[in-house]
């Protein structure tokens, strides 16, 4: 519960600051508390949701799907953040392909560095 919590918070800081201060082309309408936690949660929504339609669409091309996935793997992100702003275009708006493609490598990278767990220790 706390890291789905805290992974709301991160995501919602990265909406709400991070992305827009990095490429101008991607623009949050609110402030951090409460549209850019509202925003993280959506977003939390959202993968979930995109990842269903992707494994869907891997088994419905009987496996082709997920050689695509396979070898596109950094389109996920930025399919995510687009559909986020499709859906949820009160909150976040995508300027082009490109801006939410690097916009996906940021979340990507920071996902990265944040879900890791130090050398040693267990979750659970």
């Amino acid at each position: 519960m706390y890291q789905f919590l805290a992974r709301v918070l991160i995501n919602g800081f990265l909406l709400a600051f991070l992305l827009p201060a990095l490429l101008p082309s991607i623009s949050f309408h609110g402030a951090f508390w409460p549209e850019g936690v509202i925003a993280g949660c959506l977003f939390a929504l959202v993968v979930v949701v995109v990842e269903f339609l992707l494994g869907a669409f891997g088994i419905l091309t009987l496996g082709i799907g997920f050689v695509l996935r396979y070898l596109l793997w950094f389109v996920v992100p930025a399919l995510q953040l687009l559909a986020m702003a499709h859906w949820f275009p009160q909150y976040l708006t995508i300027g082009s392909f490109s801006a939410a493609l690097l916009g996906g490598f940021v979340l990507m990278i920071v996902n990265a560095f944040t879900n890791s767990t130090p050398t040693g220790r267990t979750t659970g």
